[in-house]
């Protein structure tokens, strides 16, 4: 968020510059009609003075899923989706004319499937791009086609929201090579009945071919080359979005296409335009982002609608997105689309309430009455656990803290039944063990019973990015570079890729000094995982850049055989100026020209311009 302003946060509204009054009375009018959709399910009248900046962002992010829940069409999918597979069958296809297609694919066989493929079909084919007809090719694996119903139709059918009988019918392999486009398809001309795609990527080598997809203001970028060779990915969407593509520039692709087809009778569902509801969203993030009001939180979390205690089971280790419901999946989406847009931070948890106070008995004039309710409260707290990514990978968030309800929007945590109660009549009622039957009356009259209510919910929980340090605590990057650098895997995983990644992003945002010891475990975690985007965030920092060494030059010639030397002489320059000994800076010179490194152009030079340096 934007630094605080000095001002008074109640200050009329006539103090504030022009710019951003028309934008109050802007934003006043679409809350208004958000709130006047929302009055047959919320109770609460609307105030009828203009609310503040902030209480109208939060109106507009808190009646998300209302307002979603009124379209006409009761869209609750989405409108393309993807996952990725790493136990997938490999599905033994068969080529008329050619017989077992390899898998993974390798080069040889794609260049001779490429070569054959005008023969096999009247589908256009070109020297890097080919497409083989549905009637030219066989499946041989029975499990291929359980685990595509079971896997991909069936999460498909969840996802898209198609509640009707669709069939999926197996249009054409597609291979796509170095300089091609996938998820282009010319000249295709199709049933009115078919309305969606699936692509399913099976194993094959390739770099490029990201895959930009948009509907109603929206886009999401899908890229399926990481690992690809050893993995099967799926791609679905509706026909009605707009696609941009990026060409294949290493390897091949090699895709089954699929048409979604609605029944005879029945018509085609399609991703409706919710551009509306889209921008509202939109303008209340980026309002938040670009406020300096000083009453807004600096986090958020928005209770999910669906309460998942029959769900307990599944999220019992890990919160798994693909497990919400239809209408939670379409507000996470959202959320998160709009998040990467926008620049936010967004993540899902579980979210515990615990409420402590005196009990009221649900019957005031029975005092043997044991049934109670939540009387004056005394005490609460609320814990943020199992927290995850927007893909199910577990984020490592230590102390982290929400206000609650001042931090919830939409429902609080309350606002529904609790799980689990307990109270301490049992103390009172052994008391009347010991007393006469007619003191009993005044005793539970008298006594003070105490009731704890507990309250969960799944969260999504967001922020600006730009306040993440302040948000996640002044030891985030301490924790996370440590945890990245002691990790035992060989290569970094997705949920350390991920890591490095936002701790690349955070030395982006320091404008202050950095403890050096963070800084030198970064350099040993870029070193040791190859992230050169890494080692070089931590050099643009302009103090380090020239200051105290944060390596020595036996790692910095570690780290020029992983990045080049270009990428590595600057700070190696900086450790030879502070050397205070002459025959040190000759013996670390010369132990460069000698090394493997001197092969590369242009180090035996720089190792000359060094020696000079040092005889001045």
């Amino acid at each position: 968020m934007a630094s605080p302003s000095d001002s008074d946060s109640d200050e009329a509204p006539q103090n504030v510059d022009g710019r951003v009054r028309d934008y109050v009375a802007y934003v006043h009018t679409i809350i208004t009609l958000i709130l006047a959709v929302q009055k047959s399910t919320d109770p609460k009248e609307v105030p009828n003075q203009p609310p503040n900046l902030g209480d109208q962002i939060r109106a507009t992010l808190g009646s998300l899923g209302a307002t979603l829940d009124k379209e006409a069409e009761e869209f609750y999918g989405v409108y393309a989706c993807s996952q990725t597979f790493t136990d997938a069958p490999s599905p033994g296809i068969d080529i008329k004319g050619y017989g077992r297609l390899p898998l993974p694919l390798y080069e040889r066989a794609a260049q001779e499937i490429l070569e054959l493929a005008s023969s096999l079909s009247s589908l256009e084919s070109t020297s890097n791009e080919a497409g083989i007809s549905a009637d030219q090719i066989s499946f041989h694996n029975p499990k291929w086609d359980a685990w595509f119903r079971a896997s991909v139709i069936r999460e498909v059918k969840k996802r898209l929201s198609i509640d009707s009988s669709v069939k999926c019918e197996l249009r054409e392999l597609k291979i796509y090579g170095k300089g091609s486009t996938p998820f282009h398809n010319k000249d295709t001309e199709e049933p009115s009945s078919t309305f969606g795609t699936i692509t399913v990527l099976l194993p094959s080598s390739f770099e490029g071919g990201e895959l930009q997809l948009s509907h109603s203001s929206l886009t999401k970028t899908f890229s399926t080359s990481h690992n690809s060779e050893f993995q099967t990915s799926v791609i679905a969407q509706y026909n009605n979005v707009h696609v941009e593509r990026d060409a294949i520039t290493e390897g091949y692709q090699l895709a089954l296409i699929y048409n979604l087809v609605a029944d005879p009778g029945v018509k085609a569902p399609h991703a409706p335009d919710i551009t509306h509801i889209v921008s509202k969203i939109r303008d209340a993030l980026r309002s938040w982002k670009e406020s300096s009001d000083d009453s807004l939180p600096e986090k958020l979390a928005y209770v999910l609608a669906d309460d998942y205690e029959s769900y307990s089971t599944a999220f019992k280790s890990r919160i798994n997105p693909s497990s919400l419901n239809l209408d939670d999946i379409r507000v996470v989406d959202i959320l998160g689309t709009l998040a990467e847009e926008c620049g936010f931070d967004i993540y899902l948890a579980k979210a515990q309430l615990e409420v402590t106070g005196s009990a009221k008995r649900d019957d005031s004039d029975d005092v043997y009455c044991r049934d109670y309710h939540m009387g004056e409260i005394s005490d609460s707290s609320l814990s943020i656990e199992k927290v995850v990514n927007l893909e199910g990978n577990k984020v490592d968030l230590q102390d982290f803290e929400f206000e609650h309800p001042q931090e919830f929007i939409s429902l609080k945590l309350d606002d529904r039944a609790p799980v689990t109660t307990e109270n301490d009549d049992e103390r009172v009622y052994e008391l009347l063990e010991d007393e006469e039957f007619f003191h009993h009356h005044d005793l539970l009259h008298d006594a003070a019973i105490e009731l704890s209510e507990w309250y969960e919910g799944i969260v999504v929980i967001f922020w600006p990015s730009q306040s993440r340090d302040f948000v996640l605590g002044n030891d985030w990057l301490q924790v996370s570079v440590s945890k990245v650098l002691h990790s035992r895997s060989s290569s970094p995983t997705l949920d350390e890729q991920s890591l490095i990644k936002e701790i690349e992003e955070t030395l982006g945002r320091q404008t202050t000094h950095t403890n050096r010891r963070v800084l030198r475990s970064i350099c040993l975690t870029a070193m040791k995982w190859k992230a050169l985007g890494l080692w070089q965030s931590v050099f643009r920092l302009s103090e380090e850049k020239r200051g105290d060494a944060l390596l020595d030059m036996k790692e910095l010639r570690t780290a020029a055989s992983s990045f080049g030397f270009e990428n590595v002489k600057e700070q190696m320059a900086a450790v030879l100026e502070k050397m205070p000994k002459k025959w040190k800076r000759d013996y670390e010179i010369s132990s460069i020209s000698y090394s493997e490194l001197s092969k590369i152009p242009g180090v035996k030079d720089w190792c000359e311009e060094q020696r000079k340096l040092t005889n001045i």
